[in-house]
Parts: structure tokens; sequence; C-alpha cells
């Protein structure tokens, strides 16, 4: 098992992934005309992250492990606050 060789294969999948996505929000914003500015920002964006991912796949890695935790504790965080605010109506689940 190779925890490394897979992080950066994640980082190298994603990063062409959303490289991919960042060209074509960059098409459809040429399509859309003049109401397609934040769609050519958001894809201009999306394109130099996508490209700093491919050119730097373990430091991709990381952020996206920084990334995932925060999100992980914030949905934790989120879901414990939900079931204390719901008591009674079987959201006691959620804790």
């Amino acid at each position: 098992l190779a925890p490394t060789v897979t992080g950066i294969s994640i980082a190298v999948l994603l990063g062409a992934l959303v490289t991919v996505s960042g060209a074509f929000r960059l098409v459809w914003a040429f399509q859309c005309g003049s109401g397609g500015v934040w769609i050519f920002v958001i894809g201009v964006l999306s394109l130099v992250c996508g490209l700093a991912m491919l050119a730097s796949p373990l430091l991709a890695s990381g952020v996206l492990t920084l990334l995932l935790t925060v999100y992980f504790v914030a949905d934790g965080f989120s879901e414990i606050a939900v079931g204390v605010r719901l008591t009674g109506t079987g959201a006691a689940w959620l804790i």
C-alpha cells in the first residue's frame, strides 16, 4: 500500500478535472455574451487552480487534506448544533 502515490494520483486526477472544467467554463462564458463575466472569472480561477494542482501534486495533496479536515470539522459541529436544537423530534440521531 502506497498512500503517497495514491494521494498524488488523486491530486493529479482532480487537477486534470478542474483544468478541463475551467476550460469549459471559459467557452461557456464567451457563449453567454455580456452576462458571462462572473462565469469567465470562475473559469479563469478554475483553470489556474487546476494547473497549479497539476504543477505541484504533492502540495495539492496536502492542501486537499487540510480542506477536507476543515470540512469534516464544520460538518460535525453543524450536525451537533442541529441535533441539540431539534430535541424531541428524533433528531438525536444526528448527534
